[in-house]
């Protein structure tokens, strides 16, 4: 599955499949690609099929063991993925705010700034997100294109 937005909307056809997950719970996609995508784990090793979109919490593409079974000669290991002479180890990916334990006075603050962080802009909390309000942005009278205030700043210093 590929989150659909990695793909311009064209590569995209409507193609509806039904799955039930490991707990139970079911869901459906709507979308297939047109033309098998290539999907390179090492130099020599492109699997090439038609990729499901779906909108994935938090990542881009899962792989299925139907693309592993059809990745001949890919490894999975407890460490990582191999493929001949190829080795790629799992790592873990680090978030982008970390906040380390605060002292005493800095509990409250650290707490706050916890609450405001979020992994993707699906999970962030605040009513009021800079990309969705209005007065972070400039009209202009002869075309509904807008942009933001700092672009214009940076262009009228840099003219």
């Amino acid at each position: 599955m590929l989150n659909p937005e990695v793909l311009l909307g064209d590569a995209w056809r409507t193609y509806y499949e039904y799955f039930q997950a490991v707990d139970g719970q079911r869901f459906s996609t709507s979308l297939i690609t047109k033309k098998p995508v290539g999907i390179r784990f090492f130099p020599e090793c492109i699997i090439w099929m038609h990729v499901i979109g779906s909108k994935l919490h938090g990542r881009d593409l899962l792989i299925g063991f139907d693309l592993y079974h059809k990745a001949q000669k890919l490894q999975i290991l407890p460490t990582g993925l191999k493929y001949k002479r190829y080795f790629k180890p799992f790592s873990t990916i680090p978030r982008i705010f970390a906040i380390a334990d605060a002292q005493a006075p800095y509990t409250n603050i650290a707490n706050q700034l916890k609450q405001c962080c979020a992994d993707s802009h699906a999970n962030f909390k605040h009513p009021r997100p800079l990309w969705k309000n209005p007065e972070f942005f400039i009209s202009y009278l002869s075309s509904s294109m807008k942009m933001p205030i700092q672009s214009k700043l940076l262009s009228e210093v840099n003219s």
